[in-house]
């Protein structure tokens, strides 16, 4: 679960790629660059910002490896209040990940060097935000960007960081 979230959530420098994809450009090359959290959504809820703040989680793709540098996170709700809580710890995780943008909605497989596994999830990216929605640990790719409340999917929203 942790890089499902760290990506659809995580640190995913200097900006490696265009801004705005040019025609024909395909989003493997577009994603190049540095990506910072700016928003996410869990359980069909809005992530508090002063959570977000919290996580500042950063992504660096570079070719086909991806780079996280912030908080690697754990979110979980209380049962009792039906809050959501975010568990963090600071830490560098790096990894492969391969994109389809020929899906309809686009997916990502990604791989991680400390471990082996592989998380998947869907991916949009318009210009400079990066929305990445990923299921719970285990489960099947989301077909959807959407976070029931029972759904175990996690949304999260980055913002290309600027040269």
């Amino acid at each position: 679960m942790r890089w499902q979230i760290i990506l659809a959530a995580g640190s995913l420098a200097a900006c490696l790629g265009a801004s705005v994809p040019q025609a024909g450009k395909k989003d493997q090359d577009a994603i190049q660059g540095v990506w910072h959290i700016i928003g996410g959504e869990f359980q069909g809820k809005p992530m508090p910002a002063d959570k977000i703040k919290s996580m500042d989680i950063y992504l660096t793709f570079d070719g086909n490896t991806v780079e996280h540098k912030g908080n690697v996170l754990a979110l979980k709700r209380d049962p009792k209040t039906g809050e959501q809580f975010v568990l963090s710890t600071k830490e560098t995780n790096q990894g492969t990940f391969k994109l389809d943008d020929t899906k309809k909605p686009k997916q990502f497989d990604l791989t991680t060097n400390k471990d082996g596994k592989t998380e998947i999830g869907l991916y949009e990216l318009n210009g400079d935000e990066l929305r990445i929605c990923t299921g719970a640990l285990g489960a099947a790719r989301p077909n959807k960007f959407k976070t029931d409340a029972d759904s175990g999917n996690t949304i999260l929203i980055f913002e290309r960081v600027k040269k």
